[in-house]
């Protein structure tokens, strides 16, 4: 069985006129080998990187040069469990937003929360214990949401299909 690759390839360079490079450019230099369908940047390639297939932008490099056997982004393994069935990830702007998972959404940023990177949460969602719901936009600024698949095992919700 052959392992999926996540790998997407950076786009084929081109002149601006189509007849090739002719005049100094500002966009010139190196471009990055690829990026990692796994690396998400934002809420738009995290609800990609799960429901299609990946394109071009968006993404975080690819850190294993193409081979995806044995990344260690994919092996990612980071549990969510809450005592409620919803969550909201808060975005922290910064110049990549954070992702905070609210204890509390209600309370804003006055909540506690645990930072998440975009990598763990689309590690998370893959794996089918949560799905990924839809953004969340209030007084104290943007988000989106997180729902638990499975209903509540010893108090908690979390738990991921398999678990015993």
């Amino acid at each position: 069985m052959t392992q999926m690759s996540y790998f997407i390839p950076a786009p084929a360079r081109q002149s601006p006129d189509g007849k090739g490079w002719n005049r100094l450019s500002l966009n010139a230099g190196p471009v990055s080998d690829g990026q990692c369908a796994l690396r998400p940047r934002c809420y738009a390639t995290l609800w990609e990187s799960l429901n299609r297939p990946p394109r071009w932008g968006g993404y975080g490099p690819c850190v294993a040069r193409g081979r995806c056997d044995g990344c260690p982004v994919a092996i990612e393994n980071r549990r969510l469990e809450t005592f409620t069935p919803d969550v909201l990830v808060r975005l922290w702007p910064s110049p990549i937003d954070e992702c905070h998972v609210m204890n509390h959404p209600e309370k804003g940023w006055e909540s506690s929360s645990r930072v998440w990177t975009w990598a763990e949460l689309r590690a998370l969602l893959a794996r089918g214990g949560w799905r990924l719901g839809r953004r969340h936009r209030d007084d104290d600024g943007d988000g989106f949401w997180l729902h638990a698949v499975l209903p509540r095992k010893d108090g908690c919700y979390g738990h991921e299909p398999g678990d015993d």
